[in-house]
This record gives structure tokens, sequence and C-alpha cells, in this order.
């Protein structure tokens, strides 16, 4: 799961109404939320049935990849067999897809969306779980004492769901019970299986923090529209792009009074949405997007307590190795080794969690969990020193709101999301945007 920034933070800035235009108009095809993509989230399991419901029959690798469509596995076992049925033909699909097989088309964010709506079984959809995504990040690196029951990281949601799968089997009576054990193992996967991606190797909360001390040390400019440096330069760099620029610029913004699109005004409502408590939140995000997207590219090198590597590990959207066609041998060869590592070692991984089941259910004896979680644990990967110094390195460049990278990265999220963003804005709810057409002749606005 991914930072809310992107199509899933403008997305949570948009509400019901406008969310319902975009996707039933298919405006959300564009697949940008920092995660794996279910396709790749697949890889990591097997083809061991661990659900069935009716005539629905759900795998071990189609179970990791519904913890990006449910808060709980309790909400799956209430989900209707309709509902089932469906989410898992979209998995199958986008991972024919990712594989290239049978035509497939990947599954679009509202494709997702529209397949998870709230209802008895589930109060929040898929946009709304993508933004809610600390549990898809890197344990906390500062000098606190880390809890696993109370921390929000992927390391504590495995752990916490892995210890209720190990107690199910220990406690199960009938093969039905077993089937739950290893189906609640398999939900746990998917956050076991985010630790294998670089993108996810920081901590969201520690990332936030450190552009919120960036963002506090600018200077902010003028007494009554404010601005600062950064949202100066943003604004510049998303009107100068050749798309989103040309779509803003069709449009009037209301900074108390209405405008035509400038520079000025576009940074001084980007200010606002930083000093705004209902978009605070999702103003921050898109600098985890920011460093997320960097470190998933570049990828890090990284080792595990077994004794693996090192190994350069990438991240979402580049599991698989890249297309031999398009890059240099030596680039391909080099994503093929990554590939290679990482499902060899993120599968034994998921493997050593089922086996910790097996073993639990025919224990008499008290689990010693400490010992079953690390059996697991010990196969996830960690930066080296090496890979530390590149973390922190993409970390400086791009939540230091200074430097020209960070700068530009931010300002390509938000040209890349400018038709979500318009809708948002232009939103009767909202009211920052209108065009020519829509505010003429109307009391208190230009024309």
């Amino acid at each position: 799961m991914p930072p809310k920034a992107g199509v899933s933070g403008l997305a949570a800035l948009v509400g019901n109404r406008a969310l319902s235009r975009l996707v039933e108009s298919g405006a959300l095809r564009e697949r940008v939320l920092a995660r794996y993509d279910t396709g790749e989230h697949t890889m990591f399991g097997g083809d061991d049935v661990v659900f069935v419901k009716g005539d629905v029959k759900i795998t071990e690798r189609e179970m990791i990849a519904l913890g990006d469509m449910y808060e709980r596995v309790d909400d799956i076992y209430q989900a209707d067999v309709d509902e089932l049925k469906n989410l898992v033909a979209l998995i199958r699909r986008d991972r024919d897809a990712y594989l290239g097989l049978n035509n497939a088309q990947s599954v679009s964010n509202s494709e997702w969306e529209a397949a998870t709506p709230k209802g008895a079984h589930r109060t929040k959809t898929f946009l709304d779980l993508a933004a809610e995504n600390d549990t898809h990040f890197a344990p906390a690196t500062s000098g606190h004492l880390w809890d696993w029951k109370t921390a929000k990281d992927y390391k504590a949601e495995w752990r916490r769901i892995h210890k209720q799968a190990l107690d199910l089997a220990r406690g199960a009576k009938t093969p039905a019970d077993r089937q739950r054990a290893y189906a609640f193992n398999a939900f746990a996967g998917h956050f076991l299986t985010d630790a294998f991606s670089s993108g996810h190797m920081i901590n969201k909360e520690e990332t936030i923090t450190r552009a919120k001390a960036s963002w506090d040390s600018l200077r902010t400019q003028y007494l009554v529209f404010h601005e600062n440096e950064f949202t100066r330069n943003v604004a510049e760099a998303v009107l100068a792009d050749p798309v989103a620029g040309r779509q803003l610029r069709k449009y009037y913004i209301r900074i108390v009074d209405w405008h035509e699109m400038s520079a000025e005004h576009f940074s001084e409502l980007l200010w606002q949405f930083a000093n705004n408590d209902e978009y605070r939140e999702k103003f921050y995000d898109n600098f985890v997007k920011a460093v997320h997207d960097e470190l998933s590219d570049s990828g890090i090198e990284v080792s595990n307590p077994r004794g693996d590597g090192p190994w350069i590990l990438r991240g979402d959207t580049h599991l698989m190795p890249d297309d031999p066609k398009t890059v240099s041998k030596d680039k391909y060869e080099a994503s093929r080794a990554s590939s290679e590592n990482t499902l060899r070692v993120g599968r034994a991984a998921f493997a050593q969690s089922v086996k910790n089941i097996t073993d639990a259910a025919g224990s008499k004896e008290p689990l010693d969990y400490e010992k079953l979680f690390e059996r697991v644990w010990a196969y996830v990967p960690r930066p080296t020193s090496k890979g530390d110094s590149h973390i922190r390195d993409v970390s400086d460049r791009l939540l230091d709101l200074r430097n020209p990278e960070a700068v530009k990265t931010f300002a390509r999220i938000v040209a890349k999301n400018v038709d979500l963003l318009i809708t948002k804005l232009n939103d009767p709810s909202v009211d920052r945007l209108e065009s020519p057409d829509e505010i003429k002749g109307r009391p208190g606005k230009p024309m």
C-alpha cells in the first residue's frame, strides 16, 4: 500500500461526489499509488487454496494481494460471494498483465475502487485504505522503544496478524479451522512482502517529520496571502509543465477574490493546503511518495541476518527484470539479478511463515512467538552501510525544500495528477477553480 500522495492522496481531497465522477469517467486509470502492484504481490505466494466460500476459492498469492483491499481478514469472511469473485478475477487479470499473459490489461485504480464498495462488512474502500498506509512502511529508526503490539509499520502489522494465525493453528479442531489459520497467515504475508520493496524501507512518520521541519525553516512571505520559496518554485514548475500548465491556465483561481491563474496565486493555494487542518497530512504525504519513488527506481543494497546478499533490492513496479529491448545489456543483467534474489529470498520468507503455521498446528506446548517471528524475519532485507547511505542521500535531497530536486519532484507529482486536482478544486464544496464560462456574470466574480 501506497502513501496517499499521487492519485490516492489527491483522491482523498476529492470527496465522494467528485470521486464518483472520476471513477465513471475513467480518469483514475493511471497506476501511481506508491505500493507493489497487485500483480507483484502475487509473485511471492503459491497456489494452495486458503479460503473457500461458495464457489470462490482464494489461493495464498491472492490472499496476499487482498491486503490492499481489506482492512482485516475477518472482513473477507463477511464479504459476499459476488464481491470476492470479482476481486479474485481482477487479481488474476492483474497478475497476467504483469507477466504479459493472455493480452491482459492491468487493473486501474478506478476498477479497484469500484470493486471495494463500503458495506456492512467494510467501512473503507481501496482508496480509503491507500490513504492510511503507515503499516506498509518500515519501523522507525529513532531511538524510542519499539513495541510491535502498538507500532504502525509493516513489521508490527505482520507480527500481529501472524500471531493470530499461529493461535488459530494451535487451537484448530477441524480442517476448516486449519485453513482459516493459513488464510490469516497469507493475509499477513502482504506486509511481509512490503518489506521486500526498497521504496518501503523508510518510516512514513519520520519522513513527514523531516519535511515539516524543512518547511518550518522557510520564511513565509507577505502578510495576507502567504507563500514561501518552495510553494512559489513548485507553482512555477507546474505551470511551466506543457500539459499541467495548459490545463490549469484555463481556470480562474480563488484566493479570497477571483484571479487569472498565475504562479503567485497557485503558490498561495499550495501554502494554504500545507497549513489547513483538513489537507495538511495529504500535502506532506507527497514527500513520502517522492522518496519512495526514487528509492524504488534506484534500488538499495541490502543483506539479511541469514547471510543472503548483498544484493540490490528494487521497489514498486520493478520486481521483475527490465525489458531487455529497452535497456543496455548491463542494466538488464543487473535488474535480472535483483529480481531473482528478491523473489528467491522473499518466497523463502513466506514459506517459512507457512511452516510456522504447520508447526503450531501440531504443538501441545505454549508457542514461543519471538522465536517463530525471528525464523521468518531473518529472511527480511536490511540496508547495508552502502544502502543506508543511499537512503540518507535521497532523503536529504528530497526532504530539503530549498533543494531544486525536492521542488522538481514535488511539482512532477502535482503535474502528473493535475486532472484530479482540478476536479477537486472545481467542486462546489471547495470552489477554488472555475472556468471563464462558469463564472461569467455571477456576482463577485470577474468578467
